[in-house]
């Protein structure tokens, strides 16, 4: 398979075929596989509107979709299916890539191809920044900055979830291991 064959099914894959609702982008699964998969449980952000879940591959209950609003993803999947109308329509890319349709430069040229389409046909998403970004959704802590929230989330295992059981029993894990911790704090100061 060429590479602009491997391109052209990406398209066409996220295009006609993915299911951006129940699907989940995850690199360390390898494969397709749905938001209600038991190895996606602990994954935050499931019941999000946006209709898209990458799972961070280095924090594994981090949905990176919490980044994105649904207008975003929704010109995301417009972008995809033209791209894909256009591949489909023609054999090569050129003209997805060049503006005025004419070669790209043979490889080993030392020549910036100029004819390259500005990047605002590649713009990465907006950044939303959230109003409550800094209260932990398990526990109701207010944190200073996200970087403070971020570093009590994995000190205490409290990432995000929209899955009001999944709050609950953290919550209840939670008192218990305090209440534990008090009991074994009594127990110490007793024997005094």
């Amino acid at each position: 398979m060429s590479s602009g064959e491997l391109l052209k099914d990406f398209f066409e894959f996220f295009s006609e075929e993915f299911d951006w609702q129940e699907e989940i982008v995850s690199v360390r699964e390898g494969e397709r596989k749905t938001i209600d998969a038991p190895c996606f449980a602990n994954l935050w952000g499931r019941a999000r509107k946006a209709g898209l879940h990458v799972e961070d591959p280095i924090e594994l209950g981090r949905n990176l979709n919490s980044a994105v609003s649904s207008a975003t993803v929704d010109h995301l999947r417009m972008i995809i299916k033209e791209t894909a109308a256009k591949a489909r329509a023609r054999q090569d890319l050129e003209e997805l890539i060049c503006v005025d349709g004419s070669p790209l430069p043979k490889a080993g040229s030392c020549k910036t191809p100029e004819r390259l389409q500005a990047a605002t046909h590649m713009e990465l998403p907006t950044l939303e920044r959230s109003e409550s970004g800094c209260d932990c959704m398990v526990c109701g802590r207010k944190f200073s900055g996200v970087w403070v929230l971020r570093q009590h989330q994995v000190d205490t295992g409290h990432f995000n979830t929209d899955d009001p059981q999944q709050l609950l029993s953290r919550r209840e894990r939670d008192a218990a291991a305090v209440a534990e911790a008090f009991d074994r704090l009594d127990l110490a100061m007793s024997e005094e």
